[in-house]
């Protein structure tokens, strides 16, 4: 879907002139994109405690150079998802701007059918939903990306875009996952289920020392605030060969690092290699 978010900037925004709305902290494409084309960035960071929207603050800032509003849901690196009535009430109020949900962690939320945007695409004139099999679907490496849009815009879209962005072979490995959608929901549910159980495993009394908080999250991952964080990133990479990423440098992200959620012998070896690291010294 990093394609999509190039090609909406490209399309709607004015180098020069034109702003994005974000929402710190999340994806850190939408905002390079915008750098690139030459387009300023206007951002409204979430609520600090819950990670969700700030609408009122949102609504405040939408000028008529801001053409496009980037809401992530699931967040990343927040993992949470967003509340579908804000959603829409932003999608109400912009009028002048196209508001963009990113959905490539949808897969993992509770119900994603019920999370996902994709039905408000129909009565919602201003409103683009991304989505990517590089998640749940496991094809990062074929970057195939989707964007649910009014018919006018992904004319607009189907114009600007490379006239061979997608392989064949990249289109035949979507279409095989597709088939395969039974045994790919149900490799989620794997995912779903080790997500809650290390989540448990991290708020456990052993790691009370050093693990300040575990997130809520509706994605394949968590975010975990820890003491000496950069420390114990650098230690578990170095010394034990499991990379996290540290996310302590992004807003109302202190001391926090992302932990993927694997298979259960992966991420049995993460809480390991943790247990380890924070007992070391630094």
């Amino acid at each position: 879907s990093d394609e999509i978010i190039d090609l909406l900037i490209r399309v709607t925004c004015e180098p020069g002139r034109d702003s994005i709305l974000v929402c710190s902290p999340t994806y850190a494409m939408y905002q390079i994109f915008a750098s690139v084309n030459d387009v300023s960035t206007v951002d409204v960071p979430l609520s600090a405690d819950d990670y969700q929207l700030r609408v009122g603050a949102i609504l405040q800032s939408l000028t008529p150079r801001v053409k496009l509003v980037f809401l992530c849901s699931p967040g990343n690196p927040t993992g949470r998802l967003l509340r579908r009535a804000d959603i829409e009430a932003i999608a109400a109020a912009a009028t002048g701007s196209l508001v963009v949900v990113d959905e490539a962690y949808v897969d993992f939320a509770p119900d994603e059918a019920a999370a996902s945007c994709v039905p408000l695409v129909g009565r919602t004139p201003n409103l683009v939903v991304s989505q990517t099999f590089s998640k749940a679907w496991g094809l990062a490496g074929a970057r195939v990306g989707v964007a649910v849009a009014p018919e006018p815009l992904v004319s607009a879209l189907d114009r600007v875009k490379a006239p061979f962005n997608l392989s064949t072979l990249a289109e035949q490995a979507a279409l095989r996952a597709i088939r395969a959608a039974p045994a790919v929901r149900a490799q989620r549910d794997r995912v779903l289920a080790e997500r809650d159980r290390v989540a448990a495993a991290l708020s456990a009394p052993e790691f009370a020392s050093a693990v300040r908080r575990v997130s809520p999250s509706d994605a394949n991952f968590l975010l975990v605030r820890v003491a000496n964080c950069r420390a114990v990133c650098d230690a578990l990479a170095e010394r034990h060969g499991v990379v996290v990423r540290y996310r302590g440098g992004m807003l109302h992200c202190d001391g926090c690092m992302r932990v993927t959620i694997g298979t259960e012998e992966e991420n049995e070896r993460m809480l390991a290699a943790l247990r380890r690291a924070v007992a070391e010294p630094a």
